[in-house]
């Protein structure tokens, strides 16, 4: 995945304001301000939207596609966590979490060695439309090419293009 300098510049921008916010996040849990908890929580979930999501070490052959049901915060560590599923190969259907701000390999951390952004969004979806892409991962999966997969992936949104 090739991207512009605006892309890069974008990416640490995004990392950035994650990284305020979780900051100010825990200093709203320090002094016991739970609106403002609440308030940052949100912005924080804002950060990734549901959504269709392609790793940056994707290709046509061998595609790596997920979809992005959301952002919640871990109580007990403060951590924010991206929680995302398969749609692509044997794992496909499997829900997992990811740091969103993880040093090494975050949801939002750009790429040490590229600086290029570990996951680019390539479809935003209401978290309706998200669970239906969760709940067909393994019919979309059997398109195997980053194309077939998209495609699949739009006929389970739309049945109309079935036809």
């Amino acid at each position: 995945m090739r991207v512009s300098q605006k892309e890069y510049t974008r990416a640490l921008e995004l990392y950035q304001r994650g990284s305020d916010l979780m900051s100010a996040l825990r200093e709203a849990r320090t002094v016991g301000d739970e609106v403002e908890q609440i308030r940052l929580t949100r912005k924080l979930s804002a950060l990734v939207p549901p959504g269709v999501y392609i790793h940056y070490k994707t290709t046509d052959e061998h595609p790596m596609i997920y979809v992005v049901t959301g952002v919640h915060i871990e109580p007990s560590t403060l951590e924010a966590i991206v929680t995302y599923t398969f749609l692509y190969g044997p794992r496909a259907g499997l829900s997992m979490p990811r740091s969103l701000l993880g040093v090494r390999d975050g949801f939002i951390t750009p790429v040490q060695a590229t600086g290029i952004p570990r996951f680019k969004r390539a479809m935003k979806l209401s978290v309706i439309d998200a669970a239906k892409l969760q709940s067909n991962a393994w019919r979309i999966a059997g398109g195997k090419t980053l194309g077939g997969i998209q495609h699949r992936a739009r006929r389970v949104l739309d049945p109309r293009l079935a036809r």
